[in-house]
């Protein structure tokens, strides 16, 4: 009966130290294949409200494996339009869901012509010439990030953008807009409920 204990406490014994050899070797392995992350990803973006513009060009860079910091230029509505961002993401490699807060300025437009109902047509439009003044914006935006091949991504972003500065334009010619058409420049300048889509290379191990 002892024998037996005895052959049963050794085979135990073996059985662990076998155990643990091979979730030593698994966590080796696994270290050994886990992907490394791009440092850098550049690439394009477009939508409505879209931080860098109705079309632009952005960077993200990674700080650590869940945030980054990311900047962009683009053409929009209101002209150049520029900003800056900092994300979180759900998932390692700054990818899935991520939560964004960053700033964007459109430059306006001087001398900019168009067609608007006035006070003195009675409503009726006719050709007008404004500024259309810088916007400076604040903004809030969700983001979901898809691993394309090895380094690359595309995402959708939605979200919030809000406009810290009151005046929208400054008439040239002698018009003053009527309420519909003052309610319609401001319609039409930055600001409001944000939609936008994008796609990016990664370059770099992190």
């Amino acid at each position: 009966m002892k024998k037996i204990f005895f052959i049963g406490v050794v085979f135990l014994f073996a059985l662990n130290v076998k155990a643990q050899d091979y979730s030593n070797n698994q966590k080796i392995v696994n270290k050994a294949v886990a992907p490394l992350c791009p440092f850098f990803y550049l690439g394009l973006s477009a939508g409505v409200n879209n931080p860098y513009g109705l079309l632009g060009a952005n960077f993200d860079v990674p700080i650590v494996q869940k945030f980054s910091l990311g900047a962009g230029l683009g053409l929009g509505s209101w002209g150049t339009k520029f900003g800056a961002n900092f994300k979180y993401y759900t998932k390692p490699c700054c990818m899935g869901w991520a939560y964004g807060i960053g700033f964007s300025y459109a430059k306006g437009i001087d001398n900019f012509q168009t067609s608007l109902p006035t006070v003195a047509t009675n409503g009726v439009a006719k050709e007008v010439s404004m500024n259309l003044l810088p916007q400076a914006l604040l903004n809030l935006n969700f983001y979901h990030y898809w691993r394309i091949g090895v380094n690359n991504r595309f995402y959708l972003q939605f979200g919030i953008s809000s406009s810290f500065s009151h005046s929208k334009y400054t008439m040239i010619s002698h018009d003053v807009l009527d309420d519909t058409g003052d309610k319609t420049v401001k319609l039409l300048s930055p600001g409001g409920l944000s939609f936008g889509l994008g796609f990016q290379f990664g370059s770099g191990k992190m």
